[in-house]
């Protein structure tokens, strides 16, 4: 691999699903890897790339959610391009679009190579999103990027050791950063008054969002989030491509 090629899923014209720019016409650049292991992800064809890595997922979970995994991991060649900053760059000014959407997996396990691409596209005109867990600092990256921090909560199955990281947190949230929450049930959110009372982030800049993989989940789930949104001060995100296009890639 070239020392500057970065590792991608897919390069893709589409809307915002959701935050901020929900609706906004954007170019999402998808990232291969990341660092945690949520159940309910809906783009484990970033990471699950082996038999080992899903039963290791399966042993973590209640019985409720293993049917709902399934028993599919993906082939790490099908999945993975290795893309100059060049060509992506070619690749994106075909599109009739100057908003970039960097998201995963976890895009900052590339920061060292986003981080040239990133001022060479704000350069060129474009403006820039990159959606995190908020568990990599985003030093180096240019000022002008927003950032999308999506924290883990206790509900994807992750440690939470290895999930909220206070100080890194805190470094996103001197940046120009908003902060978004997955919401399955209503004891999550007290997850989140906690990590908002630690890192003393600002209500107006978290989006509390619900837990679907297809749009009867959505429909179900946005009516609770709703609530907890309106009730605490907090923002409310639907997720409008699951809506849409419920689990289909590329869209």
């Amino acid at each position: 691999m070239s020392s500057d090629h970065l590792l991608i899923n897919n390069i893709f014209y589409t809307v915002q699903g959701e935050g901020k720019n929900i609706g906004k016409p954007s170019i999402f650049l998808r990232l291969a890897g990341c660092n945690l292991r949520c159940v309910w992800c809906d783009t484990k064809y970033t990471w699950l790339y082996s038999e080992k890595t899903l039963i290791s997922l399966k042993q973590i979970i209640p019985n409720e959610l293993k049917q709902s995994l399934g028993n599919k991991f993906y082939d790490k060649t099908e999945e993975i391009q290795e893309i100059s900053p060049n060509k992506i760059i070619e690749t994106v000014s075909q599109y009739p679009c100057k908003h970039i959407v960097i998201t995963g997996g976890e895009p900052l396990l590339q920061i060292k190579k986003l981080i040239p691409l990133c001022f060479n596209l704000i350069k060129l005109g474009y403006s820039v999103e990159i959606e995190t867990n908020g568990t990599i600092s985003p030093s180096g990256l240019h000022s002008e990027i927003q950032f999308n921090v999506s924290p883990k909560l206790s509900n994807s199955y992750n440690d939470e050791t290895r999930t909220i990281l206070p100080d890194v947190l805190a470094e996103f949230n001197q940046t120009n950063s908003y902060f978004k929450f997955v919401i399955s049930k209503k004891t999550d959110l007290q997850e989140v008054n906690v990590i908002v009372k630690k890192v003393k982030l600002n209500h107006e800049k978290i989006f509390l969002m619900p837990q679907a993989q297809n749009a009867t989940e959505l429909a179900e789930r946005s009516d609770l989030v709703l609530k907890l949104s309106k009730s605490n001060g907090y923002n409310f995100s639907y997720r409008l491509h699951i809506q849409l296009y419920g689990d289909k890639r590329g869209v």
